[in-house]
C-alpha cells in the first residue's frame, strides 16, 4: 500500500465542503460549500476560486451542456445555478421535512442521482431519488441514512454507492438504457480505523477513490479483490468528505474538507486542524474518467 500526502489550496475554504468534481470542458474543480449555501469553482491555473450563493443549504454540483450552468441539489430539490447571474430555477421542488439532499452525480446516460439525509443520528429514513432528463423524478432506494458517494464502472454494468453508516461500499447491477438498479451486494467493507466512508470517485481503471471522514485520508481500493492500494492524507483535516481526480491529464487528486463539528480555535493558525475546510490536491498514480453531465 502507497502512501501520499496531498497539501492544502490556500485559496479555498468552506464550512462543509462536498461534491467534488472535475468539469473537463473548463478544466476547472465544481465543489460546494453545504453549510455555506455554496457552489465553488477552482481554477487550479490561476489559483483563483469563486463562488454562487444558492440561498440553502447544496449537497452537490455536476454540469449540464451548458457550461455556464450547473445543476444542483439542494436542500429541498433539484435545481439549475446560472454561474453567470446566480439564477437558480428549480426542476423538482419537494417537501423533505428535517431532511436534505447530500451528494449525488450524474449517471453515463444523464440523469442525476441524489440521495437525502436527516442528521448522523437518524438511521433509514432517508433515500436515493433519480432525477431523469425529462425532469421526471424516481424514488430509487430507501431507508437510507446517511447517502453519500455514487460512480458507475467504465463499462456501466455497476453502480458503487455508500450509505455512510454501513461502513461499506455496495454494487449494484446498473442499466444504462432504462436506469434500473438490481442486485444489492456489499462490495467493500470499511475498516473502523480507516475512517467513515463519504464521498467517491472511480478512475479509468475502476478503482474506487473513497473520501473517509473522520480519517484525514482518502484510501483507493480494487474492488475486485478488496484490496486498499493508495491512502491519501489531508494532514490538518481529519474531515475528508469528497473526492475528484482532475487535472489536464485528469491524474490528480482533489479533496473537499469540512469544518463541521470543528471548534474555531482547531481551525485557527496554530491549532490542531488549520486546514480543516480546505480544498487539497495531489498527483497520483491514477488516471480518472470525465465526469458525467446532467442531461434536462
Amino acid at each position: 500500500m502507497m502512501e501520499i500526502e496531498a497539501l492544502p489550496v490556500d485559496s479555498t475554504s468552506s464550512q462543509h465542503g462536498e461534491g467534488a468534481l472535475w468539469d473537463v470542458r473548463t478544466q476547472r474543480l465544481l465543489w460546494v460549500d453545504i453549510d455555506g449555501c455554496k457552489v465553488n469553482v477552482f481554477d487550479p491555473v490561476t489559483g483563483l476560486n469563486t463562488s454562487v450563493s444558492t440561498g440553502t443549504a447544496c449537497g452537490t454540483v455536476v454540469p449540464t451542456r451548458r457550461p455556464e450552468v450547473v445543476a444542483v441539489a439542494l436542500k429541498d430539490g433539484f435545481a439549475t445555478v446560472n454561474q453567470q447571474n446566480g439564477a437558480i430555477e428549480y426542476l423538482q421542488r419537494m417537501n423533505l421535512g428535517d431532511a436534505r439532499f447530500n451528494d449525488g452525480k450524474a449517471d453515463p446516460a444523464g440523469r442525476f442521482w441524489a440521495g437525502t439525509m436527516v442528521a448522523r443520528t437518524a438511521r433509514e429514513t432517508g433515500m436515493l431519488y433519480r432525477l431523469d432528463a425529462d425532469r421526471s423524478l424516481h424514488e430509487m432506494l430507501g431507508g437510507v441514512s446517511t447517502s453519500n458517494g455514487i460512480v458507475w464502472s467504465s463499462d456501466r454494468k455497476i453502480m458503487y454507492y455508500i450509505d455512510t453508516p454501513t461502513a461499506r461500499v455496495d454494487a449494484f447491477d446498473y442499466d444504462d438504457a432504462t436506469g434500473n438498479i438490481t442486485h444489492r451486494r456489499a462490495a467493500l467493507k470499511i475498516a473502523p480505523d480507516l475512517g467513515h466512508p463519504d464521498g467517491m470517485t472511480i478512475d479509468s481503471q475502476d478503482r474506487l477513490w473513497i473520501a473517509m471522514w473522520g480519517g484525514g485520508r482518502v484510501c483507493c481500493f480494487d474492488p475486485a479483490s478488496e484490496q486498499l492500494l493508495y491512502t491519501v492524507y489531508t494532514t490538518g483535516s481529519r474531515h475528508s468528505s469528497a473526492c475528484a481526480l482532475g487535472g489536464p491529464n485528469l491524474d490528480e487528486l482533489f479533496i473537499t474538507t469540512s469544518r463541521q463539528g470543528i471548534k474555531p480555535e482547531e481551525y485557527a493558525p496554530g491549532g490542531t486542524e488549520p486546514h480543516a475546510g480546505k480544498v487539497f490536491r495531489v498527483k497520483v498514480p491514477a488516471k480518472g474518467l470525465p465526469a458525467f453531465e446532467y442531461a434536462g
